[in-house]
């Protein structure tokens, strides 16, 4: 995920979504260990799909 950000690729815009970013890359790496991932926030959808991928 902070690939991701560094490269660009849906990458947060201010400091304060940086920080929620590491929640988000925890919640990703809980992920994997399930069938689905429920979400409305679209952004963090692509992102894990793009790095489960």
């Amino acid at each position: 995920m902070r690939v991701l950000n560094y490269c660009g690729y849906i990458a947060e815009k201010n400091e304060r979504a940086a920080v929620s970013s590491t929640h988000d890359t925890t919640h990703c790496v809980y992920g994997t260990a399930c069938d689905g991932i429920i979400t409305m926030d679209k952004r963090f959808a692509r992102k894990c799909q793009a790095v489960y991928y």
